[in-house]
């Protein structure tokens, strides 16, 4: 990635257009790390086969008349339904695990920043977009807004709450005194009867195909309408951009007389608006994800310290946005506040004979 100098920066005269069209090309950024993805795909094929199973075991196949060893197929499916559960919920468990020791993406579906306004509006956001009321939606490196909150609620509670009635189901054929037995034993007496937890862990299971649909569907439709990877993002871990964040008011020139003046926005303020307050980063996790001191992003967030290239960087490789956008947002605003001060007579400008 080419880097600009600062002296090219602080040109009142315009800013680096090479690193404006570089920050428009096609980009990948590295979202998914490998046991966030190999559970993904476990999941798909144990949830796959528990629903199957879990059909049948609702409702049985018919009676067969002769010796059990030769008509043992519901055992076969009770034991697929089992086997597949336990790999969920240890599934589960390694999952959360990772959510401590992984890089941020692998924290997002674990919690949710329900009491930032910020993130509401992006959600909404979000919503218009799937109603097909807006063009295009916001960029994202990770879940995107709605995606997180249905995951948290349709995906992870939904999930643990079929392993706990699963678990207390299972424990009633595996006796008094079984580990399932006394860890799950009072999910049927908090429900009422067992036949309760049946009805309740079936209905679970048909929520969850319902999310599985919605989930498909708005994967794919990302992929086609979205302009970036979702599909092999989750096979790859890298999520590919084919067209970058719009620049606004990147290209800031000295106005004609008359005209009132836009003042560009600071990258810092921007980068807090679009990527830090959407994904509810706190101050300190938002630094050490940026290689930043809390003082230094405190001031780059607030306006009162430069966008330096290797932030610039660190932000392209977090966010997804490429570094030339961050850098010509900062020349844009070097630009205005080097204009104002030649307006003021702050700066004497240098006039050769």
């Amino acid at each position: 990635m080419s880097t600009t100098s600062p002296e090219r920066l602080a040109d009142v005269t315009g800013i680096d257009e090479s690193a404006v069209s570089h920050g428009q090309t096609t980009k990948s950024v590295y979202v998914y790390e490998a046991p966030v993805r190999l559970w993904h795909w476990i999941n798909a094929a144990s949830i796959t086969v528990l629903a199957l199973t879990g059909y049948f075991i609702g409702q049985p196949l018919p009676t067969m008349p002769g010796e059990a060893s030769a008509n043992y197929l519901m055992g076969y499916i009770r034991f697929a339904h089992f086997t597949a559960g336990y790999l969920l919920a240890v599934g589960l468990l390694g999952r959360a695990y990772w959510a401590l020791v992984g890089n941020h993406h692998a924290r997002e579906i674990f919690w949710v920043p329900i009491f930032q306004r910020a993130y509401w509006n992006e959600v909404l956001t979000m919503f218009k977009w799937y109603a097909f009321l807006i063009p295009r939606p916001g960029r994202y490196v990770g879940h995107n807004p709605l995606a997180r909150l249905a995951m948290f609620a349709g995906f992870l509670m939904l999930s643990i709450f079929m392993v706990v009635t699963g678990f207390a189901l299972y424990g009633e054929g595996s006796q008094m005194g079984s580990w399932q037995e006394r860890m799950f034993g009072w999910v049927i007496p908090l429900f009422g009867q067992s036949q309760d937890v049946h009805t309740w862990h079936r209905m679970g299971m048909w929520a969850l195909i319902i999310f599985i649909v919605l989930h498909v569907y708005a994967a794919i439709r990302e992929d086609i309408m979205g302009r970036q990877s979702i599909v092999s993002t989750m096979i790859s871990g890298r999520l590919l951009k084919t067209e970058a964040m719009k620049p606004v008011a990147v290209s800031w020139s000295i106005p004609p007389r008359g005209v009132p003046v836009r003042t560009p926005m600071h990258p810092g303020r921007l980068l807090a608006r679009t990527c830090l307050a959407p994904l509810g980063l706190s101050q300190s996790e938002a630094a050490r994800v940026l290689g930043l001191s809390r003082r230094r992003l405190h001031e780059l967030v607030h306006g009162q310290r430069a966008m330096s290239p290797d932030t610039a960087i660190r932000c392209a490789r977090q966010f997804g946005i490429d570094a030339g956008f961050w850098l010509a947002h900062q020349a844009a605003w070097d630009s205005f506040h080097a204009w104002k001060r030649l307006c003021s007579g702050s700066v004497t400008p240098s006039v050769s004979h």
